[in-house]
């Protein structure tokens, strides 16, 4: 399963586990972001949308 948490999140984007937390509640309350692991701790995010981009054949994937 591939994803980051809340802290590998912020220390990517150097900014505090707490403002990272608050972006990523309204990434997922927006759908953006997705929970994978079912868990209230140690939360794993992905970006479903993404996922499901990358791993369709290249001849699948639609141009704008």
């Amino acid at each position: 399963m591939a994803g980051n948490s809340v802290n590998s999140i912020g220390d990517l984007i150097e900014i505090s586990y707490r403002t990272a937390n608050v972006a990523v509640r309204r990434l997922e309350d927006d759908g953006v972001l997705q929970e994978v692991t079912g868990q209230s701790r140690n939360r794993v995010f992905r970006a479903r949308e993404v996922f499901e981009m990358i791993q369709k054949p290249v001849d699948d994937l639609r141009y704008w």
